[in-house]
């Protein structure tokens, strides 16, 4: 009969041992899914950066302004559905009162319909402005 509050102490020492590896638990898969959402956006951000890189240097060479669209998996679409879109938009800066020395500027910008068009990134692009010859 002398075994009863033994046995009452490791019964009390168990339940510890269990609600602490719970909590333990419940912290490492807070970190596992925190984790992945900010893998997630990392992995977002670097292909938006890529495709704006890309059609910075189209811009550069050919002076098309590109708009293009993605699905989820970054594949380009078509339209409508699209999860990713790669807009530009005019920002002429003009360096002086002359319209020769003006530099042709634009945004390329990636929004993301995830979030509610949200921003992922944006990068200026400038090429000299193409000037008439006069002759």
């Amino acid at each position: 009969m002398n075994d009863t509050p033994r046995s009452r102490l490791l019964l009390l020492e168990l339940v510890c041992d269990l609600i602490l590896f719970v909590l333990c638990a419940v912290v490492c898969v807070a970190l596992l899914v925190q984790a992945r959402g900010m893998s997630r956006r990392s992995t977002e951000l670097t292909q938006a950066v890529y495709l704006a890189q890309e059609a910075a240097e189209q811009f550069q060479s050919t002076g098309e302004w590109p708009r293009r669209y993605f699905d989820a998996h970054w594949n380009e679409v078509d339209g409508v559905p699209y999860t990713y879109v790669l807009v530009t938009s005019d920002k002429n800066v003009p360096l002086s009162d002359r319209p020769d020395a003006a530099m042709e500027t634009v945004e390329v910008s990636i929004y993301s319909t995830v979030r509610g068009n949200d921003l992922n990134y944006a990068l200026m692009v400038s090429r000299p402005r193409e000037v008439a010859s006069h002759g």
